[in-house]
């Protein structure tokens, strides 16, 4: 397991939407599953990109513009 700093943290949603948000503590990440960073600002979007990734048994990353995708990007390869 990685830490990721506080501009990135996984939240599992209602509907299987995974959702990062910033906080002041801590998440964790396994370094055995597979992540992939989504950018993009429509709801209805995400929620089918996410449950399509998760039938791939991938772990979706969702960023709502570019600015805030790079943040979580060098983030993750900071700490990850």
């Amino acid at each position: 397991m990685a830490n990721i700093g506080s501009q990135m943290k996984l939240l599992h949603g209602s509907g299987g939407v995974t959702q990062i948000k910033s906080s002041s503590g801590v998440s964790s990440i396994d370094m055995n599953k597979r992540y992939v960073l989504v950018v993009e600002d429509s709801k209805m979007i995400i929620e089918v990109l996410v449950e399509t990734l998760k039938s791939m048994d991938r772990v979706a990353v969702v960023a709502e513009n570019g600015r805030i995708a790079l943040e979580k990007f060098t983030s993750f390869m900071r700490e990850g």
